[in-house]
C-alpha cells in the first residue's frame, strides 16, 4: 500500500462574530474572575494604608475633667531629681481640694508627637500658713482666715504632647506653658501684692484605658506663679501649685 502524505490543515481565523455565545460566556466568566482576582490582590494595601495615616494625621478635640488637692511643698523644676519636691511626689502636706476642666485643640500633629492648645480652667479651697519657701504668714500679722479662702484661674496653655513613649510603652505624656488669670483669694502671695496675670505649667502623664484610644486616665501637675516669676526671686512668692487625676475623652 502507497504511502500518502496527508494534505495540510488550513488555517482557520475565528472571528468574534463567529464564537459561540456560550464559549463567549464562559471566557468572559474567566477574564471577570481573573480581573477581579487581579484588582482585589493590588488594591487591598494601598485602600487601607492611606485611611490609617489620614486617622493618624487627623486634628482631634479632647476634653479633660477632674479634681486635685493643693501641695505645701517645693517645686524645683530644674532640679527634679534632687531633694524632695512635688516632681517626686514629695511635699510636706496636701491642702484643700480643686476641680478641673480642659479643653484641648490639636494644631499640629506629627506622627506621635503634637502642638495643642489647652483652653483650662481650675476653681478650688486652699487653707495653708505657709508659701513655696516656707515664709510663714503668721510672721507677717495675718488674722485668722487670711491664709484660707477660693482661688481659681483660667488659662490658655500651649502644650507638647507626645502620644506614646514607644511601641512597648503606650504611655503618653505632655509639657506647656502659657498666660492664665488668677481670681479669688491667693493666700500664697502674701505679704506681697501681684498681678492677676500669672505664668502656669502644666505636666502630664496620659494612660489610654480604652482601645481606640479615645478614653485615657490623665495624671498631672500644675504650678503658677507671678508673670515673671520665673526670673524674679520676689515674684516666687506667689506660687500655687497642685496635682490632679483626670478623665479625658475624644470629642
Amino acid at each position: 500500500m502507497e504511502y500518502q502524505i496527508p494534505e495540510p490543515v488550513p488555517e482557520i481565523y475565528i472571528s468574534k462574530e463567529n464564537i459561540s455565545l456560550k464559549e463567549r460566556s464562559s471566557n468572559s466568566k474567566i477574564f471577570w474572575r481573573l480581573s477581579t482576582q487581579e484588582v482585589n490582590s493590588k488594591n487591598f494595601e494601598p485602600t487601607e494604608t492611606p485611611n490609617k495615616n489620614k486617622e493618624n494625621n487627623e486634628l482631634k478635640s479632647y476634653l479633660t475633667f477632674g479634681g486635685g488637692t493643693f501641695i505645701r511643698g517645693k517645686w524645683q523644676p530644674f532640679y527634679p531629681l534632687f531633694g524632695c519636691n512635688a516632681w517626686r511626689a514629695c511635699f510636706e502636706g496636701l491642702e484643700g481640694i480643686n476641680a478641673f476642666a480642659i479643653y484641648t485643640k490639636e494644631q499640629i500633629k506629627k506622627k506621635y508627637w503634637s502642638l495643642d492648645y489647652d483652653f483650662t480652667g481650675m476653681l478650688g479651697y486652699q487653707s495653708t500658713n505657709k508659701n513655696i519657701f516656707d515664709h510663714k504668714f503668721s510672721d507677717y500679722g495675718l488674722r485668722d482666715g487670711e491664709h484660707e479662702g477660693t482661688f481659681g484661674v483660667i488659662g490658655i496653655i500651649p502644650t507638647i504632647r507626645v502620644s506614646k513613649l514607644s511601641n512597648k510603652i503606650p504611655i503618653g505624656i505632655g509639657l506647656g506653658i502659657g498666660p492664665s488669670y488668677s481670681f479669688g483669694t491667693r493666700v500664697v502671695e502674701k505679704p506681697y501684692n501681684f498681678s492677676s496675670l500669672v505664668s502656669q505649667i502644666n505636666a502630664e502623664v496620659n494612660i489610654p484605658i480604652s482601645k481606640d484610644k479615645n478614653t485615657s486616665i490623665t495624671l498631672g501637675l500644675s504650678h503658677v506663679c507671678s508673670f515673671l516669676g520665673v526670673l524674679n526671686d520676689r515674684g516666687r512668692n506667689l506660687s500655687h501649685h497642685w496635682y490632679t487625676l483626670g478623665i479625658r475623652k475624644r470629642l
